[in-house]
Parts: structure tokens; sequence; C-alpha cells
């Protein structure tokens, strides 16, 4: 199991929760297949979690113990997924049960940030190159 922490996360400033996969976990690679860099297909060892429809599904995605992989097909959209807001993430490998149907190749259980483990506030707003916008 691969476990992340909200301060290594925000250490390194990466424009999406992706790319920050990419980087820094081993055997994460993300593909950039419809050209948006926050919807992103992240494959891990072989498996997808993917927004685009029609791509085979291997990895659930929980938050907070809510799976959020979509109803009809399985897929995850990264874009709605809060960076600012989590706590820890874990990516376990494997099939187990205890996830849920289509847990072929992992799951990734995202647990966010409360009150109590993360007092104070931030905000943060980003220009870049041809419009591009964050905040």
């Amino acid at each position: 199991v691969q476990t992340v922490r909200a301060r290594d996360i925000e250490a390194q400033h990466r424009n999406t929760l992706t790319d920050y996969f990419a980087k820094n976990l081993p055997s994460v690679d993300i593909a950039d297949a419809q050209g948006n860099p926050y919807q992103m297909n992240v494959n891990y060892r072989g498996f997808t979690a993917s927004p685009l429809l029609g791509t085979p599904q291997g990895i659930s995605v929980f938050v907070d113990g809510v799976r959020v992989n979509e109803p009809f097909g399985d897929v995850v959209n990264w874009d709605i997924l809060p960076q600012q807001a989590i706590d820890t993430l874990q990516i376990i490998p494997g099939s187990n049960p205890t996830y849920g149907l289509n847990t072929v190749g992992g799951a990734l259980a995202i647990t966010t940030k409360n009150g109590k483990t993360s007092p104070g506030g931030s905000a943060e707003v980003a220009l870049g190159s041809w419009g591009r916008k964050s905040a």
C-alpha cells in the first residue's frame, strides 16, 4: 500500500492530482486520452481508472468510503475530486472483494480533511499561458 499525505501534495504545487500520481507513485502512469489535463487516464499496474466511457476500468476510487466511480461505465471524473481537501490518499494493489465490483487492479482510497485534523484554511490562485486559470 502506498500512502500520500496532504503535505506531500501541497509541497509540489502540481496542477492536477493525476499529475502528482505520475511523478511520485511507482507503477502509476497517466495518459492524455481527451486532450484535457483535468481528465487523464490513470494506469496502475496495467489497470485503468479513466473518465473516458468505453475504457475498461479496473481501479475503484473511494472518497471517505464512498465510491466515486460513476454507475454507468465505472468512469472516474478526476476533475470533481477536490485536491485541496485531501488529507491522505492510499493506493491499494490487487483484487480485494472489500472494495466491490471491478476492483480488479486495485483501489484508490482518499480521506478528506476535517476541522479536527486540519484546522485553518488557505486559498491559491494560478495564472498561466494561453489564458489558463486555476483557483
